[in-house]
């Protein structure tokens, strides 16, 4: 099995056999092969400013599975509509009705609030759910209102701006109780007077424990907080590994488990999209709704309840808790069906004014892969290299994940002290991370070191 980009022999927008890429770097065709089947096939298109506004899933499309995507956005590239079902033949659109379809309004600091709807989802055309938003000055929801659908219950909010009451994400018509400790770390969540999970962190923020009934499973680190073990209550050994990859911060290859079959991950750049076998078969597939709802299906992209393997990353390759339905995202928990953090970013304005965002409402093009409003903007383009950003001069700077190198603005304006740095000791082809605001700097650019290419 492998990920590949390129066609003997063909001839592809940059001129050359790695068809899989455009011009500018941007993946347009990733293809998972085992001798010649394609397990995984996606297509993508990009707007002019490198926002993706369709995907096209191939092998589902062979199953008439209904699995590609189109999206709109606004001026500031927030998420407007999300359809689902097959694209036409120009990828203008979605053919016919499409057979999931959510649209979402935002008030200027990116609250979801419109002035008749925030929130819509329709299924084969049909409105499921038609909501509004009520926000107060420091964006927390003071009220959710529906004309259709059920109803959702408000969530409360702790003196921190911690959501200690809030719509489940499962079942978003009933509430769970959310409980945090005084670093405002997620330690307990309760469904009436009954505790779904409870939470243990070290001193560094990383999850330690989770119990779920009479279960502690314990949870072992690498040096970018990416787990690699797991054990089960006193035991001494393993009860899943993890292998990572060298793509991206989060890029899961394997998971091997004590009771269970060896699963490799497959996925879209970002997303888990399919688990494998040894033999290369899949197992599972996962698609997702715009801020990341998981959808369950076998391997012929038929719907199913739940994961018949309990997987665990998912959408942005975070870490699903099923048991809440949340996602772990290192320094914050991450509620999908409300679409943002129940509590306040760590790091405060320096993503962005609102503390609750997730990503700028541009969930299709941007991650946050620690909860902390850093965003990787062009995932895309994997092949440049820091000596290839005109006008920009290299630095080497640490970062809680590992070391990584700065590409500054050289520029009276910004960091003039960086014209003498030469871009090329980089020695890495990387990835581009944005950090607005950054202490110290009127703007940064973080080059993430992508090992897997070594040319610079």
């Amino acid at each position: 099995m492998e990920l590949t980009y390129y066609t003997s022999g063909g001839s592809g927008d940059a001129g050359d056999q790695y068809t899989g890429l455009d011009r500018f770097g941007r993946v347009v065709n990733q293809r998972w092969d085992l001798n010649g089947t394609d397990l995984e096939r996606l297509k993508y298109g990009y707007d002019q400013v490198n926002n993706q506004v369709w995907r096209q899933n191939t092998v589902a499309e062979g199953l008439s599975a209904n699995q590609d995507q189109y999206y709109t956005q606004d001026g500031l590239y927030q998420i407007r509509t999300l359809q689902r079902g097959t694209l036409n033949a120009t990828q203008t659109g979605i053919s016919g009705t499409p057979t999931w379809e959510e649209d979402w309004n935002y008030d200027p600091l990116g609250n979801w609030n419109g002035s008749m709807s925030a929130y819509q989802t329709r299924v084969a055309g049909t409105t499921t759910l038609n909501q509004n938003r009520a926000h107060n000055t420091v964006n927390e929801i003071t009220n959710i209102t529906e004309s259709a659908g059920p109803a959702w219950p408000t969530p409360g909010y702790d003196a921190a701006g911690n959501m200690t009451s809030g719509p489940q994400p499962l079942s978003p018509a009933n509430g769970f109780v959310l409980t945090y400790d005084a670093w405002n770390r997620l330690m307990q969540l309760k469904n009436g007077n009954t505790v779904v999970a409870a939470y243990a962190y070290d001193g560094a923020s990383r999850r330690t424990t989770k119990t779920v009934g009479n279960t502690v499973r314990h949870y072992y680190y690498d040096d970018q907080w990416r787990v690699v073990e797991e054990r089960l209550n006193a035991a001494v050994t393993a009860d899943r590994r993890f292998v990572w990859g060298i793509r991206r911060l989060d890029d899961l290859i394997l998971r091997d488990q004590a009771s269970a079959i060896r699963l490799y991950a497959l996925d879209d750049k970002i997303n888990v999209t399919a688990v494998v076998d040894t033999s290369g078969r899949v197992q599972e597939r996962y698609g997702y709704n715009g801020f990341g709802g998981v959808n369950y299906m076998n391997a012929n992209f038929v719907t199913i309840t739940a994961s018949a393997f309990d997987w665990e990353t998912l959408f942005d390759s975070y870490r699903y808790d099923t048991e809440s339905g949340l996602y772990q995202v290192r320094y914050r928990y991450y509620h999908p069906t409300l679409g943002r953090w129940p509590n306040r970013d760590p790091f405060g304005e320096k993503g962005g004014l609102n503390l609750y965002v997730n990503v700028g409402n541009n969930p299709i093009n941007q991650i946050d892969p620690d909860g902390g409003g850093v965003v990787i903007i062009d995932p895309r383009a994997l092949r440049k290299s820091c000596s290839g950003f005109c006008g920009y001069a290299c630095a080497k700077s640490s970062w809680p994940f590992g070391d990584f190198y700065t590409c500054a603005l050289a520029d009276p304006i910004h960091n003039p002290s960086y014209y003498s740095k030469n871009c090329n000791s980089c020695k890495k082809i990387l990835w581009l991370v944005y950090i607005p605001n950054a202490p110290g700097w009127p703007e940064a650019w973080l080059i993430m070191p992508c090992p897997g290419d070594y040319k610079a």
